[in-house]
Formats: C-alpha cells, structure tokens, sequence
C-alpha cells in the first residue's frame, strides 16, 4: 500500500502535510522513502500536548541533520493532506474538523489507513 501511494499520489505532489502526528502518522513518514519525506512540511493534529510540543524530529534518520517537522493544528494546515487516522473513532469529530476545511477527496486528501 505504501508504495502504490508513494508511486501514484506523492510523485505528483511537491509538498504535503501529515494529518495524525501521532503512533500512525510518524510510522507513515518514517516508512517513506527519502523523496517524499523531503516533501512533507508538516504534520498537523488536534491534540494540544502534540501541537505545543512543536516539532517532530526524525531521530533515526541516517542524515547527519535529522528532519525536524513541524506540528501544526489541523486548521492551520496546508493540503494536500495524506490522512493517517482510522475513520469513526473520535464520535465524528475527526470527520467534522475535515469537512470544516472544504477539501475534495482524492485531490486535497488521500487516507492511508
């Protein structure tokens, strides 16, 4: 799944952001190859410790300057976006705060899964 996605979105994309700075989102950008984490300018989310935290930085990463990314709330975001959230987990508010932005699926977003 990770290479079709990389293979047939993320090739088109110059830059993306990360909806999940969590568990599934970090493993989802680590799991990139070199190209297109290059590409991901941020990670958004909604959760304030995450947001206030400021930063993702990719410890693993075998350059010398580890990646330092950005998190940012959801609505300060830019698209595209690859959603890294399991849908109808958070009561519909997940699906709200997406709706709120007026995106079009599969142009604006792609969910990864």
């Amino acid at each position: 799944r990770l290479a079709a996605i990389q293979e047939k979105v993320l090739k088109n994309w110059t830059q993306f952001t990360i909806w999940n700075a969590g568990k599934q989102g970090r493993k989802f950008f680590r799991d990139l190859d070199e190209e297109n984490r290059k590409k991901v300018t941020a990670f958004c989310d909604v959760d304030t410790k995450k947001i206030e935290k400021g930063f993702y930085i990719f410890e693993n990463s075998p350059l010398k300057k580890k990646p330092k990314i950005p998190i940012v709330h959801f609505s300060k975001a830019s698209k595209p976006f690859i959603i890294c959230m399991k849908l109808d987990l958070t009561g519909g508010k997940f699906e709200e705060n997406l709706a709120s932005l007026k995106l079009k699926e599969g142009v604006d977003y792609f969910h990864f899964n």
